[in-house]
């Protein structure tokens, strides 16, 4: 459209200068609207049918842009889920996830979602193992207690994998060490005293995991049914270094890790064995979380450590409540992070993940607080 400004000569009465600018062009819509809407303030408006039909045009171009986004909103799903995941990572790493609520990981996270479906089919196989009828005189006549491992990326670890795989060279792994993790595994807690348990043992473990997420699988699938049970189960519970290490504070942790606990034991189990968390020695992951998570002036935290040291220092008072709680339940610590002080790159080679050599110091020394706690509980301890 052609401009041609046009000048209105401005009138003068008592209040001076009454006159402005308008146009015949599109461009200047803006100043015709105020003149239709405000002659008080810039004069008496002089709108031609040019003008007139120039705002409308705006106005109809306006109209169909609203409709045209909010109908690519509603028709694309995708980019919802997209626009969510988002939401949800940026939460994790301020830390503001409810730890004590289940939330599962997001849709777009498909290696979880497959992780998952195989370890509800897990738990089906071992359910569908059928024990003699218990008589309710000895609680371990079918065998010791089934060992389940309830956890993380390091629980995940017993497998040798990562959400089902071989994991990435980051982890520092040397070739064919995913398989000596697993005949450690097998040796500890398959052979030997524990081919007396009820039922093989089930590791539930998937990498990432945080408390809200364990909470969730634990409500969906992932964990041996009560309702049909008739031998002791041993749950042995791995986890909160993730929401530490995803800017969580060590107080909200601690509810996620005693929701998780709580969950467990309202379903009848028998015996829960609380992992301290383990040591973590990856500071620059730490540094990214700055800001929101500073020191006071600022700088960056230099380690995970007096965090972690935090949630172990609270995890006995933790299993007192619990043990009053539920007084027909068995609830105890097992302090093995020990084994991973100081820093020591044999044993923990990505500073996070352990390898099968710390794996090995591990299980000798769960092992041993797993007999010795069943030694104490049971009138028919491990041989």
């Amino acid at each position: 459209v052609k401009s041609n400004k046009k000048m209105l000569r401005p009138k003068k009465n008592g209040a001076g200068t009454t006159g402005l600018y308008a146009t015949t062009a599109c461009h200047k819509t803006g100043t015709m609207i105020k003149t239709m809407m405000a002659p008080s303030l810039y004069g008496k408006s002089r709108m031609t049918d040019r003008n007139k039909r120039c705002i409308m045009m705006a106005a109809a171009v306006l109209l169909v842009g609203t409709i045209l986004v909010i109908f690519q909103k509603s028709s694309d799903p995708a980019g919802s889920r997209s626009r969510s995941r988002q939401a949800h990572s940026d939460s994790d790493v301020t830390g503001n996830d409810d730890p004590s609520q289940p939330v599962p990981r997001t849709k777009e996270e498909v290696d979880w979602w497959k992780r998952h479906d195989v370890l509800v089919e897990r738990v089906e196989s071992s359910d569908a193992i059928i024990l003699p009828t218990s008589t309710g005189n000895d609680p371990n006549e079918n065998g010791l207690p089934q060992l389940v491992f309830l956890g993380d990326s390091i629980t995940e670890g017993w497998e040798g994998t990562s959400f089902g795989k071989i994991p990435r060279p980051h982890r520092n792994w040397k070739k064919n060490e995913d398989q000596e993790i697993r005949n450690i595994f097998e040796s500890h807690f398959v052979k030997g005293r524990w081919s007396r348990a009820a039922k093989p043992p089930l590791t539930l473990g998937i990498s990432g995991d945080q408390t809200q997420h364990v909470i969730w699988r634990l409500q969906h699938g992932e964990f041996p049914s009560s309702s049909s049970r008739n031998h002791p189960i041993m749950a042995v519970v791995l986890i909160g270094t993730n929401n530490l290490g995803n800017g969580m504070l060590p107080e909200p942790t601690l509810e996620g890790i005693e929701t998780v606990c709580r969950t467990i034991l309202k379903q009848g189990v028998e015996h829960v064995w609380l992992s301290d968390v383990l040591p973590r020695y990856d500071t620059f992951r730490v540094q990214r979380l700055c800001p929101p998570r500073c020191h006071k002036d600022g700088t960056p935290f230099s380690s995970f450590m007096p965090a972690i040291d935090r949630v172990n220092a609270a995890l006995p008072k933790l299993v007192d409540r619990l043990n009053m709680e539920f007084p027909s339940s068995h609830i105890a610590i097992s302090a093995c992070g020990h084994i991973f002080r100081p820093q020591n790159d044999t044993i923990m080679p990505d500073q996070l993940h352990p390898n099968a050599n710390g794996y090995r110091l591990w299980a000798n020394c769960l092992s041993e607080h797993l007999t010795n706690h069943l030694k104490t509980t049971s009138s028919s301890p491990p041989q």
